[in-house]
């Protein structure tokens, strides 16, 4: 039980440095969606003060022109607001990205400590009870620590208060399939590698 113990330890540091980049990715998701929710307001704003901006400028001069520059005008400035929110929420989602991929790279380069567990697993809030029921003794190998764990999520699922947070961390490990997947085919790979350099040596 203590080669568990450390084995668990281990994967949930892993699990914790990664993680740390996954919160700010989802911070930084999140910014820019607000970014982009701006569009929206900006473009209501506009309009009302655009039209009203025209037949104020109609009213004064008599005439038509001034109002159509001031509608001409009011897209302008529209659409440059426009572009410059849209190019902040693009520079939000590629720092995102870089987060993501610093997050992945972490489990990627200790594949080999956290592969015992079902990826499912793979965030703080598992890895941390797993340590937890394995320390107190109240489980005598994975497999009755993983449903242990399975009943709690359960349990915090059903209290509204924990279940966002639930949600959040089971997200994260959505996207780490393709690590157990690829890091699979590199060690079938390099196993290969090794055989046929082995028999070309010896042919």
């Amino acid at each position: 039980m203590e080669n568990l113990l450390q084995a668990l330890r281990n994967a949930d540091g892993i699990c914790g440095r990664a993680n740390v980049h996954f919160e700010k990715e989802a911070v930084l998701e999140n910014r820019a969606a607000v970014q982009e929710s701006k569009i929206k307001t900006v473009r209501n704003i506009m309009i009302i003060s655009t039209i009203l901006g025209g037949l104020v400028m109609e009213s004064a001069f008599h005439i038509f022109v001034p109002g159509v520059l001031w509608c001409g005008l009011g897209a302008a400035v529209y659409f440059f607001i426009k572009h410059a929110i849209k190019t902040k929420a693009h520079m939000l989602r590629g720092q995102a990205q870089e987060e993501n991929a610093a997050g992945l790279k972490i489990f990627e380069d200790n594949y080999e400590s956290v592969a015992f567990l079902p990826d499912d697993y793979w965030y703080p809030l598992a890895t941390g009870y797993l340590i937890k029921v394995v320390q107190a003794q109240r489980a005598g190998s994975l497999k009755e620590a993983l449903d242990m764990l399975d009943a709690q999520l359960h349990r915090w699922k059903v209290e509204e208060a924990n279940a966002e947070m639930v949600a959040q961390q089971q997200a994260q490990t959505a996207h780490l399939k393709s690590i157990r997947t690829s890091s699979k085919i590199n060690a079938v790979a390099n196993v290969m590698n090794t055989m046929n350099t082995m028999n070309n040596m010896y042919n």
